[in-house]
């Protein structure tokens, strides 16, 4: 059932690290994660971690892509939302090593809600050739060091118009050498 405590061990549960004690005025479970706790979205395939708690009842939260399920996943499309268990999401951040020596992965979206990338967050992904940046919010502070370091030479990344000077700059202070070509989304 739904209300189960979750098996951590158990790679169909959606949530782990989530807090199972009992609500003395309804009793009924208390199993909404909370700041900190890691998450899995099943249908992206992926692990986040909550960086604000939302609520069933319309409270939107944050969280953070960690990893990807399978590290084997050739495309990875980062959401700009997700839905866990009913409750609502805005993808905010990549962690730090999300994807570090990725040896598959060859294509990523990066969605709208997203504005810090963590420091080598794509290192050495030699295989990444096509990045899409959806987002109009990152800037050099919020982009860790050696974020793009070591993607596909001759990879392409997609931005928005409105930010292709911004976004240059920045791409090569984190790691985007000269045969990487930028292009308008």
């Amino acid at each position: 059932p739904a209300d189960d405590p979750v098996n951590p061990n158990n790679p169909t549960n959606d949530r782990v690290n989530t807090d199972t004690s009992t609500n003395q005025e309804d009793g009924e479970e208390n199993v909404a994660p909370k700041k900190g706790d890691k998450i899995e979205d099943v249908k992206k395939l992926a692990w986040y971690k909550v960086t604000k708690a939302g609520t069933t009842d319309g409270k939107v939260g944050t969280v953070e892509y960690l990893k990807p399920v399978s590290e084997k996943k050739k495309t990875v499309s980062i959401p700009a939302t997700i839905t866990v268990d009913g409750i609502k999401y805005k993808v905010t951040g990549i962690a730090s090593k999300a994807f570090m020596n990725n040896k598959y992965i060859t294509k990523v979206t990066i969605g709208k809600n997203v504005m810090t990338i963590g420091a080598k967050a794509f290192y050495a992904c030699k295989k990444l050739k096509n990045i899409t940046i959806k987002t109009k919010k990152l800037n050099i502070k919020k982009v860790g060091k050696n974020a793009f370091k070591g993607i596909g030479s001759k990879a392409i990344i997609k931005v928005p118009k409105s930010k292709y000077k911004d976004y240059k700059r920045l791409l090569k202070k984190k790691g985007i050498g000269k045969t990487e070509k930028l292009m308008i989304i």
